[in-house]
Order: structure tokens, then sequence, then C-alpha cells
């Protein structure tokens, strides 16, 4: 069973996640979730914590028609969500082994902190996917772009593997910190993320949800969600549809989309109009990078 991280949700986070005074999203954090498509997750008795989250008291939204499977592997997608193209990568890609822009990019351009937190390995990971003791690019867009890890000022920002404990813990630190990144993104290992590499796919779900539902109570107890100012994303890579989640004061109530054209690049287009970054690619894939792309509709 997953370690439990302490205590739940407090009583005031309901008032704000469920309505009250909406201000500007200044942080987002994004929990990267594994190798599930919409129905095996949402609505499914093995993921009660992800449910919960659709509901009282959080009101979260989903979107039935996400389209994940950018080219139709993690890399691809991972890469695709950063950075508005996948540069023809497949699993297996190296740490480093992309010469492109990134959504740091866009952060430093308008002055957004950012970090990037990578369990380490675990047990069930693909050995070829690993760089040195944390997980490999293959499920960390950010780790894939020389931009970022031959940078580093950016490098520092990647907080990846065993050698420095990387948990919940370390995230939970960073978002209830007195000065918090605007941006925190959080790859858990193959035990904790729904991965299924034994094709148990409610054994795989019901440990990602028990995981999620030990520490992510705690993100959204945080100051700035209290008030009202931080996102929640929870985002699946590879499959279509994929069942994301997302939870913060300015979303939509309970808010089940309609559209039928949104995706990975959607997902890079909305945080890029949210904070005024520009966009950076009309990439191949669906449907035409994050110049081309509808962004997303939560709000």
């Amino acid at each position: 069973m997953p370690t439990t991280y302490a205590a739940s949700v407090s009583p005031s986070v309901t008032e704000t996640i469920s309505g009250g005074t909406v201000s500007a999203v200044d942080y987002i954090v994004i929990i990267a979730m594994e190798n599930q498509n919409y129905g095996s997750v949402i609505g499914s008795p093995f993921a009660p914590f992800i449910n919960s989250l659709l509901g009282s008291p959080y009101f979260g939204a989903t979107i039935p028609s996400y389209h994940g499977a950018y080219p139709g592997s993690s890399a691809g997608s991972y890469t695709a969500v950063v950075s508005g193209n996948t540069y023809g990568v497949s699993n297996g890609v190296s740490y480093g082994s992309i010469n492109a822009l990134t959504i740091v990019d866009g952060f430093e351009a308008v002055r957004r902190t950012w970090r990037v937190l990578q369990e380490s390995s675990s047990p069930i990971g693909n050995s070829a996917w690993l760089s040195g003791s944390f997980r490999g690019p293959d499920h960390n867009g950010f780790t894939q772009f020389s931009t970022v890890t031959d940078n580093p000022a950016r490098a520092a920002n990647l907080i990846l593997g065993d050698a420095q404990q990387v948990n919940p813990n370390s995230l939970l630190s960073l978002i209830r910190s007195p000065s918090p990144p605007n941006f925190l993104w959080y790859t858990p290992n193959d035990t904790n993320n729904t991965h299924d590499p034994s094709n148990n796919v409610p054994v795989a779900v019901a440990d990602g949800d028990s995981y999620l539902s030990s520490f992510v109570p705690q993100i959204l107890s945080a100051p700035v969600f209290q008030q009202g100012r931080a996102l929640l994303m929870l985002w699946w890579d590879e499959l279509d549809p994929a069942p994301n989640v997302f939870v913060g004061a300015r979303v939509k109530p309970g808010f089940v989309s309609q559209a039928t054209n949104l995706g990975h690049y959607s997902t890079l287009r909305f945080i890029e109009n949210l904070w005024g970054m520009a966009p950076m690619s009309n990439g191949p894939d669906y449907p035409s990078g994050d110049i081309g792309a509808v962004p997303l509709d939560i709000l």
C-alpha cells in the first residue's frame, strides 16, 4: 500500500473550491499519470478518490473526449504538452536530445517561476527508460530538451530521482511554502501513476487512486488554493480519450466538457493563454501544435 502523507483537507477548502471570491490563476500543479483511458478511471469503483474530485466539496471538471496519444506513446505525449510538437519522439528518447523551445521559455518571458519533480524509478519500471537513478525522459518532457538540461539555471529546477528523495512531501513543501513556484510538474513512478505493466487495470487504477488520496487533499488545502489562486490538473498521457481532471476555484463547478477538439496541445495553449505566453509550434498530430490548438474550456 502507498505511504500516507498526512491529514485530509481542511473544512475551509470547501468554501474556496466550490465558490467564493475568484482571483487569477497564479499557480498550476500538474500530476502526470499513466496509461488509462477515460472509462477506466472516471466512473470506476476502483478510483473513488479521483471521482470524488468531481463532486462535493471540490466540484472539479473533466473532459470525456480529451485526446491523448501523441503519437501513441508516453514519450510523445510528454513532449507535446511542454513544447507544442512531438519532434518524432518515441519511447526510449534520450535525456537532453531535443534542441527546441519549451514552455520554460514562456515562463521566463513572463517571469513565472517553475519546478519539475520526478519520483525515483520503481521496481516495475523498464530499465531501458531509466537515466541515472530516476525515471527517464519518456515520462518527463522537460528532461528531453537540451534547452533545459544543458542550461544550468534551468536544470537546477529539475528535481529528480533517488538521490534527492523525491516524494509527495517534496511537492507539498513547495506548494505550501510562502512563495510557491507558479508552475509545478510532478511525475510519480510506475507504482503510483496508474501505469499498467501487467494488464491489470483495476489494480493499477486502485493503487494510483490510493496514492493520490494520500496527499492531493493537502495540495488543495494549501494557502494558494484556499485563496482561489491555484489550479490542479491530473493529467494522463497516451490513451484516447484520457481521464483528465481539473480542480480549483476558477474551474466551472462540476463541468463535463462537450468539446471534441481538445488534447495535449490544448493543455499547453490553455496555460499560454492564461499567462500571456506566446505559442511555439505548428507541430504534427492532433490537432496542429499549440499554435493551432483550441484551449481547454474548463474555466
